[in-house]
């Protein structure tokens, strides 16, 4: 790599680590359960997220059009205020802070990874992303590892504290990108209707991407597969499951904390075997993985299963990452790389947006294993589609000169 590739790698991994310093990860549910029951927080979550999921793809396109890092800087702000706030509490207000939140989130994803793709400008056929956005994910882990036990001593003495500090911590991400800027895509002057034409064929350019051949077979296991994955790690099923298996809030935070640093562990030997993973092999392995722990987790076998599940859980989500990363950042043109991005994080969040209120109603009745069964099928399904659909096992080679 170049010294300019160096120097925006490292300002990559800092931004990571502090977008990842999370402090209310395990404790955000106990605090809206002060406020409101399981079926009250998964009817919140669904609006709050639709919110989000409807800002999703227009927010890709909006990146591209009026550039990455801008809009990346007005994300950071909205969901730095919006988790902060939270420290406020009721219902309402925890409603209407959490669709802020996450309407920040829409613009900061899919446009902070191609606003530093776009700068980086590595080859396409090298792995040097995939390192990178490995990399990116350890930062993620580390900054877990110490803000899940951190977060948790805060809560216990001061719940509100804890959002206040979350929100500063997040607001700081914006110290990395703040001098980047990205040139503002040339296009002539139009009046509303036509700004609101280009951004229709710009979301039909996002779901057209995923209708050619090369993006097709992934759409079920980003519906399935990351859509279970993000139930767990933004919904409300990671804490479910703690409960489940009767974790206390200190131990259900050391486990988490665990699990960050196991997948911190983990992703360090696939970034320095990088050029050795098999995409098949290790999206097959994963998909079973997770399907054996959903399973697993529906006779409540004991406090020492659940660690497992949860351990299981939390690697799977954080080593998928780098690999959809790589190939929706691979497929993607380039002058639509935010929108394409936006797309894959849309249909992610679509089953939770669905179906949060349905999987805590579902917990309340203690019918949690209908979810887990379906779920598990579903996953099953998808992946047979892949398998199938999938002809060769890639290994992307290195490019040395990128």
């Amino acid at each position: 790599m170049t010294d300019e590739q160096k120097k925006l790698s490292r300002r990559f991994i800092a931004y990571q680590f502090l977008i990842g310093f999370w402090l209310v990860e395990a404790v955000w549910l106990y605090f809206y359960r002060l406020y409101m029951n399981d079926a009250q927080i998964g009817a919140l979550d669904t609006v709050a997220f639709g919110i989000g999921l409807l800002a999703e793809i227009p927010s890709g396109a909006l990146a591209d059009r009026i550039g990455r890092a801008k809009t990346v800087k007005i994300g950071i702000f909205l969901a730095a205020a919006g988790i902060g706030l939270q420290a406020l509490g009721g219902f309402w207000t925890l409603l209407v802070l959490q669709a802020i939140c996450m309407i920040g989130f829409a613009l900061i994803s899919g446009a902070d990874e191609a606003l530093f793709f776009e700068k980086l400008k590595f080859n396409k056929n090298s792995v040097h992303w995939r390192k990178l956005i490995t990399r990116g994910v350890q930062a993620v882990s580390l900054a877990a590892v110490v803000a899940i036990p951190v977060g948790g001593f805060l809560y216990s003495f001061n719940p509100k504290l804890t959002f206040v500090l979350c929100g500063l911590v997040f607001m700081a991400s914006m110290l990395p990108i703040l001098r980047m800027k990205d040139e503002k895509p040339q296009s002539a002057r139009t009046g509303l209707g036509g700004s609101l034409r280009d951004y229709g064929r710009n979301i039909a350019t996002g779901f057209r991407a995923f209708a050619h051949k090369n993006l097709r077979l992934y759409v079920p296991l980003i519906l399935t597969l990351l859509g279970a994955l993000h139930i767990f790690d933004w919904g409300i099923l990671k804490i479910i499951l703690m409960d489940r298996f009767q974790f206390s809030e200190a131990f259900g935070g050391i486990v988490l904390g665990a699990a960050s640093l196991t997948v911190l562990i983990v992703l360090h030997i696939m970034h320095k075997y990088a050029e050795k993973l098999h995409e098949k092999r290790i999206l097959t392995i994963l998909s079973w993985v997770v399907i054996g722990a959903f399973l697993l987790a529906i006779p409540g076998l004991g406090i020492g299963v659940g660690v497992a599940i949860i351990l299981i859980l939390c690697l799977a989500d954080g080593v998928l990452y780098p690999f959809f990363s790589e190939i929706f950042n691979r497929h993607a043109p380039n002058e639509q790389r935010a929108t394409v991005i936006s797309t894959a994080s849309f249909l992610r969040t679509l089953p939770y947006v669905a179906l949060a209120p349905v999987v805590g109603w579902l917990n309340m009745v203690g019918r949690l294993d209908v979810f887990l069964i379906i779920w598990s099928v579903l996953i099953a399904v998808a992946w047979a589609y892949y398998f199938a659909a999938k002809k060769r096992d890639n290994v992307i080679k290195v490019d040395t000169e990128a």
